[in-house]
């Protein structure tokens, strides 16, 4: 038996970007999907634009608006509308899927081993018409975000979950904090289970600027608690002595910048022990570097 793909957006004042994914949704070849828009406390017209969306009939439309808290709390929040056989894919407002995107998920949906979590597909950047990866695949790979990271393999795509691998797995949150990198739902999903990296693109993309792409080091210096988490999280040992390394001077930097002890952090499900020691040093000249560069008051 088998659920439906979901199609999760996480939106934050970007009403006007939606207009693009639903016509792109509107054009699937195949229509049993449902879209679930979570508002991360839009101060836009986001509310009145899906309300169009809903008024028309054509798609199965479920909306939830809640208080400002950040992409990863607002899929938090829309996987506790998933079954168990349902598979999410998380698309941005920005995107617009493929018309065959959906018959595709949903062909790997039906065809995936019990042993796979996830599955990663390519997106294609509309100002360059090119998929947003390096290497490019010919053939499905089967493996882990660990030995993807080991590799060196960019890749920023689609992710779509099991609804079986999200049952005991959420982005974790942090006291006034907004930002966990996507891939540490990853991370943990592959604690368990199995990663599909698809060669097939689904669908384009277009960086905004002021969004979380275009903010890169300085929304993860802001958020140090979720980067750290990340840094704990490739510690592990299909990552490779070197990966482990890099992380560690990047964990403590991000430690030093979020002022915990180790007890605190303890308590917040942060495992400090997991970095390597030998990189506390030049953790704290990294933390002061960044410290200068992106919180300094100008």
């Amino acid at each position: 038996m088998f659920g439906r793909v979901v199609v999760i957006t996480a939106s934050y004042n970007n009403g006007k970007l939606l207009r693009g994914l639903y016509n792109s949704l509107l054009n699937q070849t195949n229509k049993n999907f449902k879209w679930i828009i979570v508002d991360d406390g839009s101060e836009d017209k986001t509310e009145y634009i899906v309300e169009s969306f809903q008024k028309t009939k054509l798609l199965d439309i479920r909306y939830i608006k809640k208080q400002n808290g950040g992409k990863s709390s607002a899929l938090n929040c829309a996987f506790n509308e998933i079954q168990n056989d349902d598979f999410v894919i998380i698309v941005d407002s920005d995107e617009q899927l493929f018309p065959n995107a959906i018959e595709i998920i949903d062909t790997y949906m039906k065809n995936s081993r019990s042993d796979i979590g996830a599955i990663h597909f390519y997106r294609i950047e509309r100002s360059s018409n090119k998929i947003i990866a390096n290497p490019i695949l010919e053939n499905d790979r089967t493996f882990d975000i660990f030995t993807w990271k080991k590799e060196g393999i960019f890749a920023d795509g689609y992710l779509g979950y099991f609804g079986y691998a999200l049952k005991y797995n959420r982005f974790p949150q942090f006291e006034n904090e907004k930002y966990v990198a996507p891939s540490v739902l990853l991370m943990k999903v592959n604690q368990k289970f199995r990663l599909v990296m698809s060669c097939k693109a689904i669908g384009t993309t277009e960086y905004q600027e002021g969004g979380i792409t275009k903010q890169g080091r300085g929304l993860r210096v802001r958020n140090p608690l979720g980067g750290l988490y990340y840094c704990t999280l490739l510690q592990n040992n299909a990552c490779g002595t070197k990966i482990k390394l890099k992380y560690s001077i990047l964990g403590y930097a991000y430690k030093y910048l979020a002022n915990k002890s180790d007890n605190e952090l303890s308590k917040i499900g942060i495992n400090i022990n997991s970095l390597k020691k030998i990189m506390k040093l030049p953790g704290l000249v990294l933390a002061k570097k960044w410290k200068f560069k992106y919180l300094r008051t100008r």
